[in-house]
């Protein structure tokens, strides 16, 4: 198991978006993807599903559904990763050394 933590300004993001959608005149996606960098050749991780994960979409704001960044709040997030090992094999013969 493996945590990471970041502090957001959230006043400082929300400028940043407004910022972005006036100038580009088009709605502004704040997504993030995970990335597992590769340690070993027999151990890998699927993050193919974890490459844009939205975290706010200003063309999909719908009242009453609330937001992923709160002020002054500590936001969890828990994130599985399938791990897959080539290194361990299964088998229903023997297999002599």
């Amino acid at each position: 198991m493996s945590h990471r933590s970041f502090v957001v300004n959230l006043d400082a993001m929300k400028g940043l978006l407004a910022d972005a959608r006036k100038e580009f005149q088009v709605p502004i996606v704040l997504s993030m993807r995970l990335f597992v960098p590769r340690i070993d050749d027999g151990i890998q991780y699927d993050v193919r599903s974890l490459q844009n994960i939205v975290l706010y979409n200003s063309d999909k704001k719908i009242q009453g559904l609330p937001s992923f960044f709160y002020g002054n709040t500590t936001t969890l997030l828990e994130l599985k990763v399938n791990r897959y090992n080539s290194y361990v094999t299964l088998g229903t013969e023997p297999v002599k050394h």
